[in-house]
């Protein structure tokens, strides 16, 4: 039959570690197993696997019914004794004073399920209860029951997140650190990320760039358009720089900004008083105020234009001076004389004498025509007192 655990031959014990891992058995390549039971290599020798769920000692090919101990187990003067612990356990208890030196255990005490489900199971001198379990990676206990939490205490640094694995703590790092542990924060600015010169600075997970004035941007790789604005009056041409702009204005303007309409006035252009009359890249002389013609009011009048000729009479221009030609009645050199043709007292018997030259009779002198006329003002009425009749008209 088969029983619930397994024996073998004792490999050698270290003295100063108390166990070494078992060797490699080749006796299983002669399927000494009976009733269809797998053949496991034990230290030494081999296990057969019965279809139970157990192991059974060596060399018993599942079809023995001894009982554990039958078997020499244990080798020198050691006795096989079974423990009280666990069911199918087994221990070599040695005599006096051979213990260390010709005892040695070579029992194979670990049933399959004191180990867990794949462990490695060794007899152990002078302990109880005589095996000790080497447990798979990732597991610890005396039975190999509990996984070793590799995360207690957390070995993960700056607020990683720790998941503890077989072969041990892996870390999941927040941004901005590396390392095993996460123990070591990246300097972002290592890259050199920020562009034209600009500073960075690292932080946890990130970088800023403080730009220089002129450029923007999370790299600063951007140079600011100063001319978007269109800082420029005045249809000046704006010319952007870093971290500035240039106006190229119109003529007629000036300034930074070309908001300054240039003062074509300011040298004082116009001449003879005329009024003058700034416009853009240029000026303007009002000469309605004066008697000067002319862009800058600089060419005096002609004689004539001032009306020099009294009386109607006519002007002549002539080389920058005048001649006036008089009507009849009127003689001088702008005919502003009446020539007096009442001074000689044409009329007789007390009449009166009326100059036709008299421009304020007109329109009350019943003898005098309605309007003047300087044309026809020659010559003089006589108006005849009461006791004659007629009157004179000389031109």
């Amino acid at each position: 039959m088969c029983y619930p655990f397994s024996v073998g031959k004792l490999p050698h014990v270290s003295s100063t570690l108390g166990l070494t891992l078992p060797r490699t058995s080749t006796l299983c390549l002669d399927k000494p197993c009976q009733n269809r039971a797998e053949c496991k290599e034990a230290p030494s020798d081999f296990l057969c696997q019965c279809q139970s769920p157990a192991l059974v000692l060596p060399s018993t090919r599942c079809d023995s019914s001894n009982a554990l101990c039958q078997l020499s187990i244990c080798q020198g003067n050691a006795t096989c004794q079974p423990t009280s612990a666990h069911p199918g356990e087994l221990v070599c208890q040695c005599e006096p004073g051979l213990l260390g030196q010709d005892c040695h255990t070579s029992a194979q005490l670990c049933a399959q399920g004191l180990c867990g489900d794949t462990p490695l199971c060794l007899a152990v001198q002078d302990r109880s209860p005589g095996y000790a379990c080497i447990c798979q990676e990732g597991y610890t206990g005396s039975s190999c029951e509990k996984k070793v939490d590799h995360c207690s205490p957390n070995p993960c640094r700056n607020r990683a997140i720790c998941r503890s694995r077989r072969d041990g703590p892996t870390c999941f790092c927040v941004p901005g650190f590396q390392g095993k542990h996460c123990e070591i924060e990246v300097n972002e600015c290592v890259s050199w990320p920020c562009r034209n010169g600009a500073t960075c600075l690292d932080k946890i997970g990130h970088y800023i760039c403080l730009c220089r004035p002129g450029y923007t941007g999370n790299r600063c790789e951007v140079q600011i358009d100063e001319c978007q604005s269109q800082p420029c009056l005045h249809g000046g041409s704006c010319h952007d720089h870093i971290n500035g702009f240039s106006c190229t204005c119109l003529v007629g303007f000036q300034g930074e900004r070309c908001e300054t309409n240039i003062d074509e006035c300011s040298g004082q252009p116009c001449r003879n008083g005329a009024l003058c009359v700034d416009e853009i890249n240029s000026y303007r002389c009002d000469c309605s105020q004066t008697n000067f013609t002319g862009v800058r009011c600089e060419i005096p009048p002609p004689p004539c234009w001032s009306q020099p000729c009294l009386n109607g009479a006519l002007c002549e221009d002539e080389n920058g001076n005048y001649t006036c030609s008089c009507w009849p009645g009127f003689e001088g050199r702008n005919c502003e004389i009446d020539i007096g043709e009442c001074d000689s007292s044409p009329c007789v018997n007390e009449g009166t004498c009326i100059e036709l030259s008299w421009k304020t009779l007109y329109g009350t002198e019943p003898l005098f025509p309605t309007r003047y006329n300087p044309r026809h003002a020659s010559g003089f009425i006589c108006k005849c007192p009461l006791g004659f009749s007629g009157y004179q008209l000389r031109t």
